[in-house]
């Protein structure tokens, strides 16, 4: 049995300590984020930087992963070959190895990665466990933290020489991502945050390993082969393709890919699942049906005083 603090609160703990449940149902895990979400917030902003900075690590080395894996084989789409390209093939495997073992890390050893802590901030500014400014400063910190950490990765990995002879995929994917169109990269933003989000959702939810693992396999391998748009990730790969002689500058990478992948991610996570979830438990439909309840009792007292009067 885990061990919390004297007076602590939260979904995981009463789940665990009085259900004897191993997974939240779902009230519980908007609750538990939204808790999450606030104490997250108290962090020094030291300790939010090293652990942003820390998930950028790990994310770098899944996309590594998928990377010197999956696209070195013969059915990537980088390969000039066509007749020898299987998309459906090379999309499971890219899908299986590499994201949802980072993910896995962040979760269980530590890290903050900016399109879950959208999520975590959000269901905590729905249910006022922060204010708007603290939400902001938040996620500020671990996006450049995120974006540190990306960088660090990309010069060892260059000087690893790992991708010297197998970076004909890296350059290909970044190529690809940048020529999408801003449109489309932000439309694919929207719903790798979206899948992200709901992995880090289950994750909380599962209170042991083997139930983290799972979740977050199924839901982050579906993100990979689905292609999508993480601005975290493309932290990582854009600037090693332009090493690695991708026709790519800066503006470009800038426009077409950071900037609507990060508003398409923070639409996804911070919409898409914080508030509706929020709508759906959290406290706004009870304030909501506070709110009219003494809107109707006070325009009742209005027509009866008028009719007093008359």
């Amino acid at each position: 049995m885990p061990k919390w603090p004297a007076n602590f609160k939260s979904a995981a703990f009463e789940s665990v300590s009085k259900k004897q449940s191993q997974i939240l149902s779902p009230p519980e895990i908007y609750a538990e984020i939204a808790h999450l979400g606030g104490e997250k917030s108290k962090y020094d902003w030291y300790k939010l930087v090293m652990l942003a900075f820390l998930a950028g690590c790990y994310l770098s080395f899944g996309y590594s992963t998928a990377l010197l894996v999956s696209g070195t084989m013969k059915e990537a789409p980088s390969n000039p070959d066509k007749d020898e390209v299987n998309r459906g093939a090379f999309r499971v495997l890219f899908g299986l190895f590499g994201f949802p073992f980072a993910l896995t890390i962040i979760m269980i050893a530590g890290g903050e990665l900016w399109t879950s802590m959208v999520a975590y901030s959000t269901c905590a500014l729905w249910e006022g466990k922060l204010d708007v400014l603290t939400a902001v400063k938040v996620l500020f910190i671990v996006y450049f933290g995120n974006f540190a950490g990306c960088a660090m990765m990309v010069g060892l990995w260059i000087a690893s020489g790992s991708f010297d002879d197998n970076h004909d995929y890296l350059v290909f994917s970044a190529e690809k991502k940048v020529g999408a169109g801003w449109g489309s990269v932000f439309v694919k933003g929207i719903f790798a945050s979206w899948l992200i989000t709901l992995a880090v959702w289950q994750a909380n939810a599962a209170q042991d390993a083997v139930g983290k693992v799972v979740v977050i396999l199924l839901t982050k391998s579906a993100f990979a082969a689905l292609n999508l748009e993480h601005c975290v990730a493309n932290m990582f790969i854009i600037p090693l393709a332009i090493y690695f002689g991708a026709d790519i500058n800066a503006r470009q990478f800038v426009w077409f890919s950071l900037v609507p992948s990060t508003f398409g991610n923070y639409l996804g996570g911070a919409v898409f699942v914080a508030s509706f979830y929020a709508l759906i438990y959290g406290r706004t439909p009870v304030l909501c049906g506070h709110f009219l309840a003494q809107r109707l009792k006070l325009t009742q007292k209005r027509c009866a005083d008028a009719a007093h009067q008359t």
